[in-house]
């Protein structure tokens, strides 16, 4: 479903995996999400948020609307349906668990089909928002479900370029910003609520979802020639962010444009490189950053851009560039500090050979 998540379990009698009790045999560290599709409603499934051997939040998703649920209507909806329903398992990063389920906590700003939008009128849509932090969503049609890519983007021109790499689908543009504002705003009136009133139902009460880390993968930039010599710039905010985190988020938003570029199957050695050598390591993502986890991440980048075909070679190549340039702008003193800073420039120096 999501773009770049990992296929553990596919379509499964909910009959020979019970979905509620599938939590319990994921090892701790592990983050995925569990798909429960009906028969009798094929575009309404219930999605269930796993963090390591528990779920961590339930919600039901439609190619329109989503909302959050309690475990309770999970279990009456199997019921209700005695257990008529396919299990999906799907391991994901931290950083796409994390984006995934925000969606579920945003309102968003934008949704619409861009199927026949001109680039102008995109343009003029997604500026008129006035939307500079948040997510972009592309919902695309695909059996069973929809296949889904986010996108973090962290500035308008950010937002419009990425969203000009599509041209087909659902767009759904988050601001997260304003969400948390109106989350901020209603946590406000909560606690001056006058006496008695604070016996209010729960389900009045706005949740605030967990902090996303963000990486520097999130907006897409002018690519420099190729063999160009990286060059810092002053670091940004970001860069306080832990590198465990930054590699992580840059190898998620790798997947989703390999994916996109693949159109959603992608096949051989690059499947292989994408997944046998990346999700294993992901499953023990280490606590402090070393290089050897740069130099993993790294190499998936480098046998992705080496085991493409020739037709596809040259965007997946640019793909990369861009996302390790991204990433060495971002957090320049970050990886100089934790010794990193050669070997990001000199993968970026090999991709562009």
């Amino acid at each position: 479903m999501i773009s770049g998540a990992l296929e553990i379990i596919y379509g499964v009698d909910a009959g020979l995996v019970h979905p509620l009790l599938l939590p319990a045999s994921q090892g701790p560290g592990k983050f995925g999400y569990i798909v429960i599709a009906y028969e009798d409603t094929p575009e309404v499934f219930d999605i269930l948020f796993v963090r390591g051997d528990h779920v961590e939040e339930y919600a039901g998703l439609h190619h329109e609307l989503r909302i959050l649920l309690s475990e309770k209507s999970v279990k009456m909806g199997l019921a209700a349906c005695g257990m008529r329903c396919r299990v999906y398992l799907f391991s994901v990063s931290r950083q796409g668990f994390d984006r995934f389920r925000r969606t579920f906590h945003s309102v968003p700003s934008v949704n619409v089909v861009i199927d026949r939008l001109s680039r102008k009128q995109l343009s003029s849509l997604l500026i008129g928002t006035g939307c500079k932090n948040g997510i972009l969503e592309i919902d695309r049609p695909s059996d069973p479900f929809p296949l889904i890519v986010l996108s973090r983007f962290h500035s308008a021109e950010e937002l419009v370029k990425e969203a000009f790499r599509f041209k087909q689908g659902r767009m759904i543009v988050y601001d997260l910003e304003l969400n948390a504002l109106i989350r901020q705003r209603v946590e406000s009136l909560i606690g001056e609520s006058p006496a008695g009133e604070e016996d209010a139902p729960a389900t009045d009460v706005v949740e605030i979802a967990p902090a996303e880390t963000d990486g520097a993968g999130g907006g897409q930039r002018e690519e420099p020639p190729h063999g160009t010599p990286l060059k810092s710039v002053p670091p940004k905010e970001s860069c306080q962010t832990d590198l465990v985190a930054v590699f992580g988020d840059a190898l998620q938003d790798f997947r989703m444009a390999v994916f996109e570029i693949y159109g959603g199957k992608v096949a051989g050695k690059v499947q292989s490189s994408l997944y046998d050598s990346s999700s294993s390591f992901e499953m023990a993502v280490p606590s402090n950053f070393t290089p050897s986890y740069a130099d993993h991440v790294l190499g998936v980048f480098e046998e992705c851009v080496h085991h493409a075909r020739l037709i596809r070679r040259k965007r997946v190549r640019a793909s990369a560039m861009e996302i390790i340039k991204n990433l060495y702008d971002a957090n320049h003193e970050l990886l100089r500090k934790h010794g990193a800073e050669s070997r990001v420039q000199s993968c970026y120096q090999r991709l562009g050979e």
